[in-house]
């Protein structure tokens, strides 16, 4: 995805296209986690699902 040489930034706005349901799914995920922001709880779930995943890879190897 980067050439050599560029250098990744820190942070970067992605933008991504939800449905109603979804984003009501996610608002309930973080009020119900005490989380301050709707921001705070797509990272946490995309870090939740990653962890997830390379653990599930772990495993089966």
């Amino acid at each position: 995805m980067y050439e050599r040489g560029w250098k990744r930034p820190e942070t970067a706005r992605v933008v991504v296209l939800l449905t109603k349901s979804e984003i009501e799914k996610i608002d309930s995920a973080g009020q119900s986690a005490g989380l301050a922001s709707r921001s705070e709880t797509v990272r946490q779930l995309i870090a939740k699902g990653l962890k997830a995943e390379a653990e599930a890879k772990s495993e089966a190897a």
